[in-house]
């Protein structure tokens, strides 16, 4: 059924010579974007020096909620809550690190983006956007 929510969960330690989520962060929210695609119309902040969390409302009224840890043990999760039921998961980083390369040896051959663009533009946006502090 259709997504209503999603929580998804990655390490974020700040690195000098990347912006804010840039590190590690980012792909907590390419999780996220993955399931509700674009339209994030209103996002919200905590932060503190062992966490961020990131809530973005979608213009369709889903909810995307984002948490990132920089104290602690961590890892990579995922849940969604659609219509009919949810899921959660754990994912390792040797896992997505795979899915990442092979959709990179794609592009690399085809020269298509495995990623529309107004969503890269939508992620990557320094102004109004989840990275905003």
């Amino acid at each position: 059924g259709e997504v209503i929510s999603v929580y998804s969960v990655g390490p974020a330690e700040f690195e000098p010579h990347h912006p804010d989520f840039y590190w590690y962060g980012i792909h907590a929210v390419e999780a996220m974007y993955t399931v509700l695609g674009t339209g994030c119309q209103q996002v919200a902040r905590t932060h503190t020096p062992g966490t961020d969390v990131i809530t973005g409302v979608w213009a369709d009224g889903r909810i995307g909620t984002v948490r990132t840890i920089r104290k602690g043990a961590s890892g990579f999760g995922f849940n969604a809550w659609g219509a009919k039921a949810s899921r959660s998961t754990v994912v390792r980083a040797d896992v997505i690190y795979r899915e990442l390369l092979k959709r990179m040896v794609e592009f690399f051959k085809d020269k298509k983006s495995p990623v529309d663009p107004s969503e890269t533009v939508e992620v990557s946006s320094r102004k109004g956007s989840l990275w905003s502090r």
